[in-house]
């Protein structure tokens, strides 16, 4: 028992809020490769919860690339914070 609350707490920290319930995200689609955000695999896969509890999912080249030009979120035009991540 105490195994699976650890593992889950890990789980939730790493891959974001959104990777257990991908049904909470926001977005239906990967911005740049334009999958589903169902079909990302699980170790390409984060999600981020923004300031107005809405939360996004991303694949993590896309994030990269994202990150690379600007620190804005595309869906909300909002900058990413640091506790974002």
């Amino acid at each position: 028992k105490i195994q699976a609350i650890v593992r889950g707490r890990y789980i939730r920290n790493f891959y974001g809020p959104g990777f257990l319930k991908r049904d909470l995200i926001n977005n239906e689609t990967d911005l740049l490769s334009c999958k589903s955000v169902k079909d990302i695999p699980y170790d390409n896969f984060i999600s981020i919860r923004d300031e107005d509890n809405f939360i996004y999912a991303f694949e993590l080249k896309t994030l990269k690339e994202l990150l690379e030009y600007s620190n804005e979120n595309p869906y909300n035009k909002k900058n990413f914070s640091e506790k974002n991540f």
